[in-house]
């Protein structure tokens, strides 16, 4: 409830969002999270990872209380498999190749989520991932939402600016207190929001993010 009420009912169709925070602040659980909700309102979703099977992500949702197991037998949750960037492969052709296999899949995939460009992010030049922003903002006219997922740092500060201004949703990701992590959307469906918009949480096995009352987390 906390995650919908910050994005405002829900990220919108057609829209492209950046989720970026350090490791371990809870993004691949938003992701998660966001992907479960698209499955329950009719949508396929297909993820696009480097080190995830279906398996793996059924296996991880089922243990936050999320059980999808239908949705993968009924082919309506998919994972995408990506090599990491290897010598000899130009940033350009690498999203190029995922660009074609997200303009491949059916109508029917409303939410597409790309795990990490992080690594390719850190040797690109600023021009490159613009382009590679822009791509996918205009494949997300033909009906999908995608979003990208980045560690924090991926991006130089002005860069991050100008991402912030293309993207549609721009979610910020901490962590506090070693185990409270906390969500800030700065950003949802293109409109700007308040500072204070997001919510703090904790992971509970079997439960998932539980919130965190601000006044408990010691900052």
């Amino acid at each position: 409830a906390s995650l919908r009420l910050v994005l405002g009912g829900g990220l919108a169709a057609e829209s492209l969002t950046l989720i970026e925070g350090p490791l371990d602040s809870g993004k691949g659980l938003i992701c998660q999270y966001l992907m479960y909700g698209a499955i329950m309102e009719g949508s396929k979703v297909a993820l696009f990872s480097s080190n995830q099977t279906v398996e793996d992500l059924s296996r991880e949702m089922d243990f936050m209380g999320r059980d999808v197991s239908e949705a993968v037998q009924d082919n309506k949750l998919s994972v995408q498999s990506i090599s990491r960037p290897s010598p000899g492969v130009t940033p350009e052709s690498y999203f190029g190749a995922l660009a074609s296999k997200i303009d491949c899949l059916p109508k029917s995939c409303g939410l597409v989520v790309i795990d990490e460009i992080t690594d390719l992010a850190m040797i690109c030049q600023d021009r490159t991932i613009m382009g590679f922003f822009s791509i996918f903002q205009e494949l997300c006219t033909a009906g999908k939402a995608i979003v990208v997922m980045a560690q924090a740092g991926a991006f130089a500060p002005d860069l991050l600016g100008r991402l912030h201004q293309l993207c549609d949703t721009h979610i910020t990701m901490a962590v506090r207190d070693r185990q409270v992590k906390v969500l800030n959307a700065g950003k949802v469906n293109n409109l700007e929001q308040r500072k204070d918009n997001g919510f703090s949480f904790q992971v509970e096995p079997g439960e998932g993010a539980k919130v965190v009352p601000m006044f408990q987390v010691r900052i």
